[in-house]
């Protein structure tokens, strides 16, 4: 009895083990599916053109800055650029031009200024000639005019004594009335030449007769000359302000050819070129288009799906055991978000398609833990498919055995 009892207790055991050993699937939680993924930074073209050359090998790590491939563009019009640089030529010639009429017109007006100072002095110099002779005989005017009156009143009191006929005495008054009005015309003449020459010094020409003129030849030229010169002024002012915004279109003209004309596509982010859409040689246009795609190796996950009844005994912070399928290699990964039956990420953003959840699944997102060397893109698995074992076997065991019966 007591044999049987020990070989049906071994058997048990025997059976037990077997159990534990052939289908631990019973109580570990493991992933459905599960593959490695990473978002993806596309690198854009901001120019159409021609891509010269690709340097950029798939899986090679670039730097924040460095410059990634060249875009030349040999069809930008520049025509409004070289419209503007003969237009800006032109104005420049053009003032240039003016500038030295204007250079002329103020020598010119120079000689006119020393004409005119000349003619001036020379006219003063002859009016105050004039004027003394004009005062000279004034005053010559004046003492005859005293000596006709004098001999006439002496003929006046000689014909009231019969000394002296009437004719002498008509003579007389007659001779004193021509001397007073030869004084009066002389001081006339000496006063008109008093204020011709007061106004000759002011630079003012007044007079009739003897060629003066209220302007000579010279002076009207200088006038002439100072309204063309200040047409010449508006003229450069003018074309000046014109040519200065020529020269600002044109510098900004300058810039845009030079930008469309030739690019050199920098990397946005530390990264590896995960993808690449071009070629040597490529013709690129439209809207930004995407020339590669990097990819952060330190933004590398794993998205997994586990059964929904499972989320409950998965926790942020876990560590769990990665085996990528069919490599005979292991990692340990950290779980890092539990997320619903949807996913928030878009195809195009990753480098790899996003899982497609079942109705009771859910995704589970985990980071690797990396060593700390560089590794490879290749030796990162992007895209390779793994399983995920979250463990939790105990408390797993204790939920089936809590459940109730059905």
């Amino acid at each position: 009895m007591g044999s049987q009892l020990l070989r049906r207790s071994l058997g048990l055991g025997f059976l037990l083990l077997a159990g534990w050993v052939l289908i631990p699937s019973f109580w570990v939680i493991s992933s459905i599916q599960a593959v490695v993924n990473a978002p993806v930074v596309g690198v854009h073209a901001s120019i159409e053109g021609t891509v010269t050359p690709v340097a950029m090998d798939v899986g090679q790590a670039v730097r924040a800055g460095q410059a990634l491939l060249r875009i030349d563009n040999e069809l930008v019009d520049q025509g409004p650029m070289e419209r503007l640089k003969t237009e800006e030529v032109a104005l420049s010639d053009r003032i240039e031009v003016l500038r030295r009429h204007h250079h002329a017109l103020g020598q010119l007006k120079e000689e006119l200024i020393a004409s005119t100072k000349a003619y001036q002095a020379a006219l003063v110099s002859r009016l105050e000639q004039e004027l003394s002779a004009a005062r000279l005989a004034a005053a010559s005017a004046e003492a005859v005019s005293r000596l006709r009156g004098y001999e006439k009143g002496q003929l006046g009191r000689l014909v009231s004594r019969n000394s002296a006929s009437e004719l002498e005495d008509i003579t007389a008054r007659y001779s004193a009335e021509a001397a007073v009005h030869g004084a009066g015309q002389a001081k006339s003449v000496a006063g008109r030449l008093d204020v011709e020459l007061g106004a000759a010094r002011e630079g003012v020409y007044v007079g009739s007769g003897g060629g003066l003129t209220d302007v000579p030849y010279s002076g009207q030229r200088l006038h002439e000359v100072m309204i063309r010169q200040a047409g010449l002024e508006a003229d450069i002012q003018e074309m000046s302000v014109r040519r200065t915004a020529v020269i600002r279109d044109l510098s900004y003209e300058k810039r845009r050819v030079e930008r469309l004309l030739s690019q050199t596509v920098q990397a946005p982010s530390d990264g590896v070129v995960w993808r690449r859409h071009v070629t040597t040689g490529t013709r690129v246009g439209g809207p930004a288009p995407v020339l590669l795609h990097l990819v952060n190796p330190d933004e590398i996950f794993i998205d997994a799906l586990v059964a929904e009844r499972y989320a409950g005994f998965i926790h942020v912070g876990d560590r769990v055991r990665v085996k990528f399928i069919g490599l005979n290699e292991e990692a340990e990964a950290v779980v890092k978000q539990i997320m619903g039956r949807s996913g928030s990420w878009d195809d195009e953003l990753l480098a790899t398609e996003v899982l497609t959840a079942g109705k009771r699944d859910v995704h589970i997102i985990l980071t690797i833990d990396k060593p700390g060397r560089q590794l490879a893109l290749e030796e990162y698995r992007l895209g390779h498919p793994v399983e995920v074992i979250f463990g939790n076997q105990w408390e797993f065991l204790r939920y089936l055995v809590s459940r109730p019966l059905h």
